[in-house]
Protein backbone atom coordinates (compact mmCIF):
# COMPACT_ATOMS: atom_id res chain seq x y z
CA UNK A 1 0.00 0.00 0.00
CA UNK A 2 1.37 3.35 -1.35
CA UNK A 3 1.12 6.59 0.69
CA UNK A 4 -1.80 8.71 1.03
CA UNK A 5 -3.91 5.47 0.44
CA UNK A 6 -5.53 5.42 3.71
CA UNK A 7 -9.01 7.35 4.76
CA UNK A 8 -11.26 7.51 7.50
CA UNK A 9 -14.25 5.55 5.65
CA UNK A 10 -15.71 5.21 9.58
CA UNK A 11 -15.86 8.80 10.50
CA UNK A 12 -15.59 11.83 9.00
CA UNK A 13 -13.41 14.90 10.27
CA UNK A 14 -16.09 16.66 12.00
CA UNK A 15 -17.06 13.38 13.83
CA UNK A 16 -13.75 13.30 15.34
CA UNK A 17 -13.09 16.59 16.14
CA UNK A 18 -10.64 17.08 19.11
CA UNK A 19 -9.18 13.44 19.04
CA UNK A 20 -5.83 12.53 20.23
CA UNK A 21 -3.02 11.11 17.31
CA UNK A 22 -2.73 8.00 19.43
CA UNK A 23 -6.71 7.86 19.66
CA UNK A 24 -6.82 8.32 16.16
CA UNK A 25 -3.95 5.02 15.97
CA UNK A 26 -5.71 3.42 17.72
CA UNK A 27 -9.33 3.76 15.97
CA UNK A 28 -7.01 2.76 12.23
CA UNK A 29 -5.39 -0.29 13.73
CA UNK A 30 -8.45 -1.91 15.21
CA UNK A 31 -10.88 -1.50 12.32
CA UNK A 32 -8.73 -2.93 10.26
CA UNK A 33 -7.57 -5.58 12.68
CA UNK A 34 -3.83 -5.15 12.87
CA UNK A 35 -1.63 -5.25 15.65
CA UNK A 36 1.20 -2.18 17.13
CA UNK A 37 3.32 -4.11 14.87
CA UNK A 38 1.73 -2.60 11.89
CA UNK A 39 1.69 0.71 13.03
CA UNK A 40 4.85 2.20 10.74
CA UNK A 41 3.55 0.57 7.63
CA UNK A 42 0.25 1.79 7.98
CA UNK A 43 0.86 5.55 9.33
CA UNK A 44 4.64 6.10 9.65
CA UNK A 45 4.94 5.68 13.01
CA UNK A 46 8.12 4.14 14.39
CA UNK A 47 7.94 3.58 18.45
CA UNK A 48 9.03 1.83 21.09
CA UNK A 49 6.97 -0.54 22.97
CA UNK A 50 8.78 0.23 26.31
CA UNK A 51 7.51 3.40 25.82
CA UNK A 52 4.01 5.54 26.47
CA UNK A 53 2.89 6.35 22.85
CA UNK A 54 0.83 8.59 23.49
CA UNK A 55 2.91 11.18 25.38
CA UNK A 56 5.71 10.65 22.19
CA UNK A 57 2.90 11.51 20.09
CA UNK A 58 2.01 14.71 21.43
CA UNK A 59 5.74 15.45 21.72
CA UNK A 60 6.61 14.57 17.94
CA UNK A 61 6.21 16.71 15.29
CA UNK A 62 8.07 13.75 12.82
CA UNK A 63 5.62 11.46 14.31
CA UNK A 64 2.31 13.37 14.18
CA UNK A 65 3.40 14.26 10.29
CA UNK A 66 3.73 10.95 9.37
CA UNK A 67 0.45 10.05 10.21
CA UNK A 68 -0.64 13.05 8.02
CA UNK A 69 1.07 12.04 5.24
CA UNK A 70 -0.15 8.44 5.06
CA UNK A 71 -3.48 9.29 5.34
CA UNK A 72 -4.43 12.61 4.23
CA UNK A 73 -7.81 12.83 5.14
CA UNK A 74 -6.82 13.30 9.03
CA UNK A 75 -4.89 16.33 8.30
CA UNK A 76 -7.96 18.48 9.73
CA UNK A 77 -7.46 16.87 13.21
CA UNK A 78 -3.57 17.51 13.73
CA UNK A 79 -3.80 21.12 14.99
CA UNK A 80 -5.29 19.79 18.37
CA UNK A 81 -2.71 16.94 18.61
CA UNK A 82 0.11 18.33 20.68
CA UNK A 83 -0.76 20.00 24.24
CA UNK A 84 -0.60 23.47 23.44
CA UNK A 85 -4.12 24.52 22.47
CA UNK A 86 -5.22 22.23 25.56
CA UNK A 87 -3.10 24.38 27.79
CA UNK A 88 -5.31 26.93 30.20
CA UNK A 89 -1.81 28.74 31.18
CA UNK A 90 0.49 31.07 29.37
CA UNK A 91 3.73 32.07 30.16
CA UNK A 92 4.45 28.85 32.23
CA UNK A 93 5.52 25.73 31.18
CA UNK A 94 3.01 23.37 29.30
CA UNK A 95 1.40 20.42 31.73
CA UNK A 96 0.68 17.10 31.21
CA UNK A 97 -0.74 13.70 32.98
CA UNK A 98 2.33 11.96 32.80
CA UNK A 99 1.03 9.15 31.06
CA UNK A 100 -2.27 7.66 28.96
CA UNK A 101 -5.38 9.00 30.85
CA UNK A 102 -8.96 8.36 29.64
CA UNK A 103 -12.34 8.43 29.93
CA UNK A 104 -13.30 4.23 30.45
CA UNK A 105 -16.36 5.01 28.27
CA UNK A 106 -14.62 6.83 25.81
CA UNK A 107 -12.54 4.42 25.12
CA UNK A 108 -14.67 1.58 23.98
CA UNK A 109 -15.45 3.54 20.82
CA UNK A 110 -11.28 3.64 21.00
CA UNK A 111 -11.84 8.04 21.23
CA UNK A 112 -8.58 9.00 23.41
CA UNK A 113 -8.34 13.45 23.56
CA UNK A 114 -5.39 15.62 24.22
CA UNK A 115 -7.72 16.91 26.73
CA UNK A 116 -7.72 13.71 29.43
CA UNK A 117 -4.16 14.30 29.66
CA UNK A 118 -4.55 18.03 31.13
CA UNK A 119 -4.21 17.61 34.89
CA UNK A 120 -7.20 19.74 35.98
CA UNK A 121 -9.13 17.50 34.24
CA UNK A 122 -10.49 15.06 36.36
CA UNK A 123 -13.75 13.56 34.66
CA UNK A 124 -14.91 13.21 31.36
CA UNK A 125 -16.91 16.29 30.16
CA UNK A 126 -19.71 14.19 28.41
CA UNK A 127 -19.64 11.18 30.53
CA UNK A 128 -19.22 12.62 33.79
CA UNK A 129 -17.23 10.24 34.55
CA UNK A 130 -13.91 9.77 36.57
CA UNK A 131 -10.60 9.22 34.49
CA UNK A 132 -8.60 6.55 34.73
CA UNK A 133 -5.34 5.29 33.78
CA UNK A 134 -5.19 1.63 34.99
CA UNK A 135 -6.76 -1.26 33.50
CA UNK A 136 -10.35 -1.39 35.74
CA UNK A 137 -9.55 -5.90 36.37
CA UNK A 138 -5.97 -5.17 36.85
CA UNK A 139 -4.88 -2.05 37.54
CA UNK A 140 -2.04 -2.33 34.59
CA UNK A 141 -1.30 0.89 33.31
CA UNK A 142 -3.46 1.76 30.08
CA UNK A 143 -0.01 2.69 27.92
CA UNK A 144 1.90 -0.95 28.91
CA UNK A 145 -1.51 -2.59 26.75
CA UNK A 146 0.65 -1.79 23.88
CA UNK A 147 2.37 -4.84 23.08
CA UNK A 148 3.81 -6.15 19.53
CA UNK A 149 1.50 -8.39 18.65
CA UNK A 150 -1.73 -8.37 20.40
CA UNK A 151 -4.75 -5.61 19.57
CA UNK A 152 -3.80 -2.08 21.02
CA UNK A 153 -5.11 -1.82 24.44
CA UNK A 154 -6.29 -5.74 25.01
CA UNK A 155 -4.26 -6.10 28.58
CA UNK A 156 -2.45 -8.78 29.68
CA UNK A 157 -5.00 -9.95 31.90
CA UNK A 158 -7.12 -10.60 28.87
CA UNK A 159 -9.61 -7.27 29.63
CA UNK A 160 -10.67 -5.66 26.41
CA UNK A 161 -11.97 -1.94 26.77
CA UNK A 162 -12.36 -1.16 23.35
CA UNK A 163 -15.45 -2.52 21.92
CA UNK A 164 -15.37 -2.19 17.44
CA UNK A 165 -18.92 -1.85 17.90
CA UNK A 166 -18.66 1.59 19.58
CA UNK A 167 -16.39 2.64 17.16
CA UNK A 168 -18.20 1.79 13.63
CA UNK A 169 -21.88 2.78 15.84
CA UNK A 170 -21.22 5.67 18.37
CA UNK A 171 -24.22 7.37 18.90
CA UNK A 172 -24.71 10.81 17.11
CA UNK A 173 -26.19 12.48 19.75
CA UNK A 174 -23.01 11.18 21.63
CA UNK A 175 -20.86 12.79 19.16
CA UNK A 176 -22.13 15.67 18.96
CA UNK A 177 -22.35 16.29 22.48
CA UNK A 178 -18.56 15.57 22.80
CA UNK A 179 -17.57 18.35 19.65
CA UNK A 180 -19.62 20.97 21.44
CA UNK A 181 -18.26 20.45 24.84
CA UNK A 182 -14.51 20.33 23.36
CA UNK A 183 -15.05 23.32 20.99
CA UNK A 184 -16.08 24.65 24.72
CA UNK A 185 -13.42 24.00 26.15
CA UNK A 186 -10.57 24.77 23.63
CA UNK A 187 -12.55 28.50 23.53
CA UNK A 188 -12.03 28.62 27.44
CA UNK A 189 -8.44 27.36 26.96
CA UNK A 190 -7.62 30.29 24.56
CA UNK A 191 -9.12 32.74 26.60
CA UNK A 192 -7.25 31.57 29.77
CA UNK A 193 -4.00 31.65 28.20
CA UNK A 194 -3.91 35.28 28.04
CA UNK A 195 -4.91 35.72 31.33
CA UNK A 196 -3.40 33.21 33.51
CA UNK A 197 0.10 31.56 34.54
CA UNK A 198 1.24 28.76 36.60
CA UNK A 199 4.61 27.89 37.67
CA UNK A 200 5.59 24.76 39.55
CA UNK A 201 3.55 21.97 39.24
CA UNK A 202 5.34 19.26 37.96
CA UNK A 203 2.14 17.95 36.15
CA UNK A 204 1.31 16.81 39.81
CA UNK A 205 -2.63 16.55 39.35
CA UNK A 206 -2.74 16.56 43.47
CA UNK A 207 -2.64 20.71 42.87
CA UNK A 208 -5.01 21.07 40.48
CA UNK A 209 -7.80 19.91 42.90
CA UNK A 210 -7.07 23.50 44.33
CA UNK A 211 -6.24 25.69 41.43
CA UNK A 212 -9.63 26.94 41.01
CA UNK A 213 -11.72 30.09 42.53
CA UNK A 214 -14.93 29.59 44.07
CA UNK A 215 -17.90 30.63 42.50
CA UNK A 216 -18.12 30.83 38.55
CA UNK A 217 -14.51 30.69 37.66
CA UNK A 218 -15.11 26.79 38.39
CA UNK A 219 -15.07 24.56 35.56
CA UNK A 220 -18.34 22.18 34.82
CA UNK A 221 -16.52 19.25 34.79
CA UNK A 222 -14.40 20.40 37.69
CA UNK A 223 -15.72 18.50 41.23
CA UNK A 224 -14.09 19.97 43.91
CA UNK A 225 -12.80 17.88 46.80
CA UNK A 226 -12.03 18.53 50.74
CA UNK A 227 -9.02 20.49 50.99
CA UNK A 228 -5.82 18.64 52.00
CA UNK A 229 -4.67 19.39 55.69
CA UNK A 230 -1.12 19.50 54.05
CA UNK A 231 -1.82 22.25 51.98
CA UNK A 232 -1.10 25.72 52.86
CA UNK A 233 -2.42 28.53 50.04
CA UNK A 234 -1.33 32.49 50.40
CA UNK A 235 -3.61 34.86 48.19
CA UNK A 236 -2.29 38.07 47.21
CA UNK A 237 -4.28 40.74 45.53
CA UNK A 238 -2.19 43.81 43.95
CA UNK A 239 -3.18 46.83 41.60
CA UNK A 240 -1.64 47.24 38.48
CA UNK A 241 1.31 50.37 39.09
CA UNK A 242 3.07 51.10 35.18
CA UNK A 243 5.70 52.94 37.10
CA UNK A 244 6.86 49.40 38.97
CA UNK A 245 7.44 47.26 35.75
CA UNK A 246 10.13 48.62 34.60
CA UNK A 247 12.19 48.56 37.86
CA UNK A 248 15.19 46.97 40.14
CA UNK A 249 13.44 44.06 40.24
CA UNK A 250 12.89 43.27 36.47
CA UNK A 251 16.61 43.70 36.41
CA UNK A 252 17.53 41.15 38.49
CA UNK A 253 14.83 38.73 36.86
CA UNK A 254 16.93 39.09 34.14
CA UNK A 255 19.86 38.22 35.77
CA UNK A 256 18.36 35.07 37.37
CA UNK A 257 17.50 33.88 33.69
CA UNK A 258 20.77 34.73 32.50
CA UNK A 259 23.25 33.45 35.13
CA UNK A 260 24.05 29.87 35.46
CA UNK A 261 25.13 30.81 39.17
CA UNK A 262 22.09 31.02 41.33
CA UNK A 263 23.32 34.36 43.81
CA UNK A 264 20.26 36.37 44.04
CA UNK A 265 20.11 40.28 44.37
CA UNK A 266 17.71 41.34 46.59
CA UNK A 267 16.10 44.58 45.77
CA UNK A 268 16.03 47.64 48.08
CA UNK A 269 12.23 46.93 48.78
CA UNK A 270 12.59 43.53 49.82
CA UNK A 271 15.58 43.47 51.52
CA UNK A 272 14.43 44.61 54.75
CA UNK A 273 11.33 42.69 54.02
CA UNK A 274 14.29 39.52 54.10
CA UNK A 275 16.29 41.01 57.20
CA UNK A 276 12.60 40.64 59.11
CA UNK A 277 12.26 37.12 58.01
CA UNK A 278 15.10 35.93 59.56
CA UNK A 279 14.41 37.61 63.05
CA UNK A 280 10.77 36.26 62.54
CA UNK A 281 11.76 32.61 62.07
CA UNK A 282 14.80 32.81 64.66
CA UNK A 283 12.61 34.00 67.40
CA UNK A 284 10.71 30.65 67.58
CA UNK A 285 13.07 28.97 68.40
CA UNK A 286 13.83 29.07 72.17
CA UNK A 287 16.00 31.36 73.56
CA UNK A 288 19.10 30.04 74.63
CA UNK A 289 19.48 28.38 71.35
CA UNK A 290 21.83 30.69 69.75
CA UNK A 291 25.23 32.15 70.65
CA UNK A 292 25.38 35.98 71.40
CA UNK A 293 26.80 36.46 67.94
CA UNK A 294 24.54 34.49 66.40
CA UNK A 295 21.53 35.84 68.06
CA UNK A 296 23.20 39.99 66.12
CA UNK A 297 23.52 38.20 63.40
CA UNK A 298 19.59 36.96 62.99
CA UNK A 299 18.64 40.18 64.02
CA UNK A 300 17.02 39.32 67.30
CA UNK A 301 19.75 41.28 69.08
CA UNK A 302 21.51 44.69 68.17
CA UNK A 303 25.32 44.58 68.25
CA UNK A 304 26.84 45.85 71.44
CA UNK A 305 30.61 46.06 70.71
CA UNK A 306 31.89 43.69 73.03
CA UNK A 307 33.36 40.68 71.99
CA UNK A 308 30.67 37.33 71.21
CA UNK A 309 31.54 34.03 71.77
CA UNK A 310 32.60 32.38 68.44
CA UNK A 311 29.53 30.00 67.12
CA UNK A 312 30.25 26.46 67.65
CA UNK A 313 28.49 25.58 64.42
CA UNK A 314 28.61 28.75 61.99
CA UNK A 315 25.14 29.61 60.31
CA UNK A 316 26.09 29.38 56.43
CA UNK A 317 23.38 30.74 55.44
CA UNK A 318 23.25 34.36 56.75
CA UNK A 319 24.20 37.27 56.46
CA UNK A 320 23.91 37.85 52.81
CA UNK A 321 26.94 39.75 51.41
CA UNK A 322 27.59 43.42 50.10
CA UNK A 323 28.94 44.48 46.65
CA UNK A 324 29.37 47.75 46.59
CA UNK A 325 25.96 49.25 47.10
CA UNK A 326 24.55 45.52 46.00
CA UNK A 327 23.41 43.27 48.78
CA UNK A 328 22.89 39.72 47.44
CA UNK A 329 22.36 35.99 48.72
CA UNK A 330 23.17 32.57 47.91
CA UNK A 331 19.84 31.44 46.42
CA UNK A 332 21.34 27.88 46.24
CA UNK A 333 19.83 27.27 49.95
CA UNK A 334 16.63 27.36 48.70
CA UNK A 335 14.40 24.33 47.67
CA UNK A 336 15.47 22.30 44.14
CA UNK A 337 11.32 23.19 43.49
CA UNK A 338 11.57 26.72 44.59
CA UNK A 339 14.60 27.36 42.51
CA UNK A 340 13.10 26.11 39.61
CA UNK A 341 9.57 28.64 39.72
CA UNK A 342 12.11 31.37 40.47
CA UNK A 343 13.80 30.87 37.37
CA UNK A 344 10.80 30.04 35.00
CA UNK A 345 8.88 33.45 36.77
CA UNK A 346 12.18 35.22 35.45
CA UNK A 347 12.32 33.68 32.11
CA UNK A 348 8.60 34.46 31.67
CA UNK A 349 9.23 38.44 32.71
CA UNK A 350 12.27 38.47 30.11
CA UNK A 351 10.10 37.22 27.39
CA UNK A 352 9.15 40.05 24.59
CA UNK A 353 5.31 39.68 24.44
CA UNK A 354 5.08 39.74 27.90
CA UNK A 355 2.69 43.07 28.08
CA UNK A 356 3.09 45.21 31.11
CA UNK A 357 0.43 44.10 33.07
CA UNK A 358 1.44 40.72 32.97
CA UNK A 359 4.97 41.60 33.73
CA UNK A 360 3.95 43.70 37.25
CA UNK A 361 2.16 40.32 37.86
CA UNK A 362 4.73 38.15 37.22
CA UNK A 363 7.14 40.53 39.62
CA UNK A 364 5.25 40.28 42.58
CA UNK A 365 5.30 36.74 42.46
CA UNK A 366 8.64 36.84 42.18
CA UNK A 367 8.84 38.68 45.03
CA UNK A 368 6.66 37.18 47.55
CA UNK A 369 8.15 33.59 45.98
CA UNK A 370 11.61 34.29 46.79
CA UNK A 371 10.68 35.73 50.29
CA UNK A 372 8.46 33.06 51.41
CA UNK A 373 11.35 30.25 50.11
CA UNK A 374 13.55 31.96 51.87
CA UNK A 375 11.50 31.93 54.78
CA UNK A 376 11.64 28.14 54.62
CA UNK A 377 14.95 27.87 54.14
CA UNK A 378 15.89 29.81 56.79
CA UNK A 379 13.81 27.67 59.18
CA UNK A 380 14.96 24.50 57.76
CA UNK A 381 18.80 25.33 58.32
CA UNK A 382 18.44 27.12 61.64
CA UNK A 383 16.97 23.72 63.12
CA UNK A 384 19.29 21.87 61.95
CA UNK A 385 21.68 24.15 64.11
CA UNK A 386 19.70 24.18 66.53
CA UNK A 387 18.89 20.28 66.53
CA UNK A 388 22.82 19.68 67.99
CA UNK A 389 21.66 21.28 71.72
CA UNK A 390 17.90 20.30 70.89
CA UNK A 391 17.14 17.73 68.88
CA UNK A 392 13.79 18.41 66.68
CA UNK A 393 13.18 16.64 63.41
CA UNK A 394 13.37 18.66 60.67
CA UNK A 395 9.87 17.01 59.41
CA UNK A 396 8.55 18.60 55.83
CA UNK A 397 9.74 20.24 53.38
CA UNK A 398 7.36 22.72 51.45
CA UNK A 399 6.66 22.02 47.79
CA UNK A 400 5.67 25.29 46.03
CA UNK A 401 3.79 26.30 42.97
CA UNK A 402 2.39 29.72 41.92
CA UNK A 403 -0.48 30.73 39.73
CA UNK A 404 -1.00 33.80 38.73
CA UNK A 405 -4.21 35.49 37.09
CA UNK A 406 -4.73 39.26 36.00
CA UNK A 407 -8.13 40.92 35.57
CA UNK A 408 -8.43 44.14 34.50
CA UNK A 409 -6.43 46.64 36.84
CA UNK A 410 -5.85 43.73 39.10
CA UNK A 411 -3.73 40.85 39.65
CA UNK A 412 -4.34 38.05 41.84
CA UNK A 413 -1.91 36.01 43.20
CA UNK A 414 -2.57 32.46 44.81
CA UNK A 415 0.70 30.45 46.20
CA UNK A 416 0.42 26.88 46.91
CA UNK A 417 2.50 25.26 49.39
CA UNK A 418 2.69 21.16 49.82
CA UNK A 419 4.56 19.42 52.48
CA UNK A 420 7.12 16.86 51.67
CA UNK A 421 8.41 14.10 53.86
CA UNK A 422 11.88 14.46 54.12
CA UNK A 423 14.26 11.51 53.68
CA UNK A 424 15.98 11.52 57.20
CA UNK A 425 18.62 9.17 55.68
CA UNK A 426 20.25 11.74 53.49
CA UNK A 427 19.15 14.96 54.97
Amino acid sequence: MTDADWRMAHRSSDDLFGVSAFGLLTQILRLNCLTPTHAFSALGVRLNYSEDWSLRLRKSDKLRASIVKKMPSSEPLATLWDSSPWQAFGSGPGFANPTLTTCRECMRSGFHSNLFQMPWVNQCPWHRCPLASKCERCSTPFWKSVVRDSPILLCSCGFDPVDLKEILHESPDQIAKRVAMIRRYLKWAEKSRGSRDAFGFEGSPFFWDHTESSGNDRKPWWKPGAPAVSLLVRHTVASFQASCVDGELTRIARDISDTKEFFIELPTSIASSMRSVSSAVASQFPEDAFSARERVLLGLEQHSGAATERARMPIVLLPAFTVTTRAFFDGRILSMKAQMIIREISEAICREDCEPERMYGLLVALERIVCRAYAEATNISLTRVVSRSNPSPIGKLWSPAVIVRYKREKTFLRFLWMREKVNHENP
